[in-house]
């Protein structure tokens, strides 16, 4: 195991975690060396390594530091909903916000699971959130999370660190396979699927464009509340946005919508 002594910081510690991960070590040491060797400086509080699984998700291979009821919910990361991981996993960026903020941006883990993160919080105060993609030959494999402590400010130095421990783990995830080629292959074939609509859930989408709300839909389609809260979240999720407007914006991008000037003009 990485000497926690000798890390007085991130970047000190990168050595050593290179010759650890040499001898191809399973995914939860994996993560303990990450939480006691690189992460150590930063008070990292939670670490969770995710590599990416048919169908379009990513799984979670090992993680260390959460209560059974928050991990039962990190399991498993559809990429085809919005999430800091998967920002992180399509733009190749580390994304860095505290949970509040996560709760307030995306609105499908608010709708799914506001209570267990609002109760976290109480719990152990507005913690920050980092995801970072695990990457092989500029394509991304997987991704990593890490909890840090409340108002964590990324420096150039933990920058640097953390892409660079996505670079070591990508070298780790993919050894032997050629995991990197299916993938790009894989992602092409996701990303040029047609987005297919039906004509309530366009008729829907209609209404939110003119600012129509969820009661003024029921009344008007005889559908309850529920039933257009769930079409509406099958839209965001065939349309890869995380609230309403996005979907609007991106229905009219892709001509599914007409364009409101147009209609008024």
């Amino acid at each position: 195991m990485i000497d926690q002594a000798t890390t007085a910081n991130g970047l000190r510690g990168l050595p050593q975690m290179m010759r650890f991960m040499s001898d191809c070590p399973d995914a939860q040491s994996t993560v303990d060396a990450l939480l006691h060797g690189p992460f150590a400086h930063l008070n990292a509080i939670a670490c969770h390594i995710y590599r990416y699984e048919e169908p379009y998700r990513l799984v979670l291979h090992a993680g260390r530091g959460l209560e059974e009821t928050v991990m039962a919910r990190c399991q498993t990361a559809p990429l085809e909903l919005r999430t800091p991981l998967s920002d992180a996993f399509f733009s190749l960026e580390i994304e860095l916000l505290s949970f509040d903020e996560m709760l307030h941006r995306y609105e499908a883990i608010r709708i799914a699971d506001e209570p267990l993160w609002r109760e976290y919080i109480s719990n152990y105060g507005n913690q920050m959130l980092l995801c970072a993609p695990i990457v092989m030959n500029g394509i991304a494999v997987g991704g990593y999370s890490v909890f840090l402590p409340e108002n964590y400010a990324l420096t150039s130095i933990d920058f640097s660190v953390f892409s660079g421990i996505g670079a070591l783990l990508g070298l780790w995830m993919t050894h032997g396979s050629q995991a990197p080629a299916l993938h790009r292959m894989n992602f092409q074939f996701v990303e040029e699927r047609s987005v297919d609509l039906t004509d309530r859930q366009i008729c829907i989408l209609k209404y939110i464009q003119e600012g129509r709300s969820v009661g003024w839909i029921t009344r008007t389609l005889g559908y309850s509340p529920s039933t257009i809260r769930q079409e509406l979240q099958r839209v965001m999720k065939n349309l890869r946005v995380t609230d309403r407007a996005a979907a609007v914006t991106k229905a009219r991008e892709l001509g599914l919508l007409p364009d409101e000037q147009l209609q008024r003009a």
